[in-house]
């Protein structure tokens, strides 16, 4: 028995083929679309949690720099006083300029770590433990 191979079966199998191939074509670009994704959305993360790192770092510079400590000594140690009141007459900005010029420095910059804080940028625990001095101390 010989099968008659004919023009008409040919076309058909290479159709048949040709659209098996697409298919195929088509399923793989898909999973190849989807892998790239995925590995976009990591790089991103990545790229989301290296920054986080740069802003807790960018706010540990601020507070280690050599300008904070003396400014830091002189409004934890050296201004004593009662109440609000108090601190305004003897350190206010109309009563003693360096005084208030240094807790305003202060006040600015735990000002910046708290809203680093507040927005989830970094882990609070990240400087907790008292690795950061005046942070742990304030």
């Amino acid at each position: 028995m010989m099968v008659d191979i004919t023009y008409q079966m040919v076309l058909s199998t290479l159709q048949t083929v040709g659209l098996l191939v697409g298919i195929y074509y088509y399923i793989m670009s898909l999973r190849n679309q989807q892998k790239n994704q995925e590995l976009t959305l990591k790089s991103q993360d990545s790229a989301t949690e290296t920054r986080k790192i740069q802003i807790a770092n960018d706010v540990i510079a601020k507070l280690s720099i050599p300008e904070f400590y003396p400014a830091w000594m002189d409004v934890v140690y050296r201004q004593p006083y009662t109440d609000f009141k108090d601190w305004l007459e003897k350190y206010g900005p109309h009563s003693n300029m360096d005084a208030y010029i240094n807790f305003v420095y202060i006040a600015e910059n735990y000002d910046m770590a708290g809203l680093v804080h507040r927005h989830g940028l970094v882990d609070p625990t990240y400087s907790d433990g008292g690795s950061i001095f005046p942070v742990s101390v304030w």
